[in-house]
């Protein structure tokens, strides 16, 4: 059995040729199942490249210990297709990310990514911004406040009955997963409410873009199985149909929601 620290740089030889292999090249299935088993990451990824063909990879730092590879790197690419709601305007981007990896043999089995969206969709508005959609803002506004007062039925009613949601996450965080209807929706906010007491949701940025609205800022909570808190920075993105949502993502560091949602001393990896 190779040592902790031999693990540890055959992992991070592992990542750099991973960056290789799809920094500015096409990023086919057999390529990104050649180093990608996390499903979540290989959508991911087949998204991103539709958005931004050959889009780059440029790593700047990088740490390894064991079967983890902690990377901060530079997205940069050209947006020609549909993303986040904004037709492709044929800009160049570019945005910061940390990546952290799980490794094993040779195969990148989960990961947690923290991504400058907010800089990114600033790049990619309009030389002549559109008029902002105030109404889906407000509605926003509305679903955020709904939460704050613990109104589940407020906020499954803001949601149309197609409406999914997208929580990435480990399983031993109860309120993530993909779900899709009301019934699963509501579930989603049941278990986030009662599983958490002192939640509170800072916002720092709203952006509009016209059926789309963006959400960024910071979380923090007490899981009550655990008595652990929560501080994550989050990115939340409602798609609009009319006067309801039909799309929501949240993304928060997924390793401190595992971290928080597990007992004991041992954390969860992810």
């Amino acid at each position: 059995m190779p040592s902790n620290q031999t693990l540890a740089d055959e992992n991070r030889a592992f990542i750099v040729d991973y960056f290789n292999a799809l920094s500015g090249k096409p990023k086919s299935t057999e390529v990104i199942g050649k180093y990608v088993a996390d499903e979540a990451l290989a959508r991911h990824i087949a998204e991103s490249e539709v958005a931004f063909p050959k889009y780059e990879l440029i790593i700047e730092d990088m740490v390894a210990e064991g079967d983890m590879v902690v990377v901060r790197a530079k997205f940069r690419g050209i947006h020609r297709g549909p993303f986040a709601g904004i037709q492709p305007t044929g800009k160049a981007a570019a945005a910061g990310l940390i990546i952290i990896y799980k490794v094993h043999n040779r195969k990148i089995v989960n990961h947690s990514m923290q991504f400058d969206m907010f800089s990114l969709l600033q790049q990619l508005q309009q030389t002549e911004p559109a008029k902002p959609e105030q109404s889906n803002q407000a509605l926003v506004q509305r679903q955020l406040e709904a939460f704050a007062r613990k109104d589940i039925d407020a906020l499954v009613n803001n949601c149309a009955s197609d409406c999914e949601f997208y929580a990435p996450g480990p399983e031993v965080v109860p309120y993530a997963g993909t779900m899709k209807g009301h019934t699963e929706i509501r579930s989603y906010f049941e278990n986030l409410i009662n599983s958490e007491t002192n939640a509170n949701l800072t916002i720092d940025h709203f952006f509009v873009q016209g059926n789309t609205v963006v959400v960024i800022g910071r979380y923090s909570s007490q899981v009550t199985s655990t008595g652990k808190a929560i501080q994550s920075p989050v990115s939340l993105t409602f798609e609009v149909r009319g006067d309801k949502f039909v799309k929501y993502t949240a993304l928060a560091d997924a390793a401190a929601l595992a971290s928080a949602h597990t007992q004991g001393a041992a954390a969860a990896r992810t």
